[in-house]
């Protein structure tokens, strides 16, 4: 085997291995344009949605079109971590037809003090398996 064909093969398999995930989607349409040409490329593989963001209705159309797995990007306005969440969990599912199975948070206000502890019930019943968390 030829080195520049074990190099293709490594390089496919890191490829195959790395899954680059995009956050923000739906804060302003200049940066869905940059997601949705990342994905084209097939250099990310997903992107979590913020709800509350200014143009996030119309990336989901355009994420349903062309494919790109969604999850829930949070952003907290006030201290209602439950309310806000909940909202947000069904403002993702009236858009996108289902619950996203994976949430994180603007400036990781979803593992700020207490608050993964407080929305941890309202994510567990809308079937979300994985958060980011820092420790």
């Amino acid at each position: 085997m030829s080195l520049e064909t074990c190099k293709s093969i490594y390089i496919q398999t890191i490829q195959k291995m790395l899954r680059i995930h995009a956050d923000e989607l739906g804060i302003d349409p200049l940066r869905d344009k940059g997601i949705f040409a990342c994905f084209r490329r097939d250099a990310i593989h997903s992107a979590s949605l913020m709800v509350t963001g200014n143009s996030a209705e119309d990336a989901v159309t355009q994420a349903k079109a062309m494919g790109l797995p969604l999850y829930l990007h949070l952003q907290f306005k006030t201290n209602n971590y439950v309310q806000e969440t909940q909202e947000q969990l069904d403002l993702f599912k009236r858009w996108t037809g289902f619950y996203p199975t994976r949430v994180d948070g603007y400036q990781n206000a979803h593992v700020a003090k207490d608050v993964p502890e407080i929305i941890a019930p309202v994510l567990q019943k809308a079937g979300v398996v994985f958060t980011r968390i820092f420790g």
